[in-house]
Order: structure tokens, then sequence, then C-alpha cells
């Protein structure tokens, strides 16, 4: 399972190295401001659903175990936060 993970990891870094190639050639394509928006609405929608399984697990909400917030976790989505600010 532990290689899984691993290979799992690598395959992501690897889509996002080819979603910037892609997102570069939207750009000349559809337009600059287009091609940012989509990735801004992109990485919204991960942010928004790490936020939300946090409170799930927080609250114990839909039959999950009960996983308290620590400031490490909040400190990780407020920095995710700011990098799509800084990206729109």
């Amino acid at each position: 399972m532990r290689y899984f993970t691993y290979l799992l990891a690598l395959l992501a870094g690897t889509a996002l190295s080819l979603e910037s190639a892609f997102l570069g050639e939207m750009g000349e394509v559809v337009g600059e401001l287009e091609s940012s928006l989509y990735a801004f609405a992109m990485g919204a929608v991960i942010v928004g659903q790490l936020a939300i399984s946090m409170l799930i697990e927080h609250f114990g909400w839909l039959g999950s175990r009960v996983v308290r917030l620590t400031r490490e976790k909040v400190l990780a989505v407020a920095c995710m936060i700011a990098a799509l600010l800084l990206i729109y």
C-alpha cells in the first residue's frame, strides 16, 4: 500500500506539470484571462473540498470518525487560499 501511495503522489505531480503546459497552450487559444480563471476555479474547487472534508471530520457528520481540527490544518487551508488569491 505504501508503494501505491508513492506512485499516486508521483502521478499527481506529473499531472500538475501537464496542467501548467495545458494552461499555457489554452492561454494562447482562448486568452490569458480565461486560462487563469480556469486555474483559479480548479484551485477553488480543491480548496473547498478540503475545507468541507475537514468540517465533516471535525463534527463527525455523515457518520465519519471525529478528527479534531488542528492549527496546522487551518494554516494549510489558509495558505492554499492565499495561493489562490495570488493566482487570480
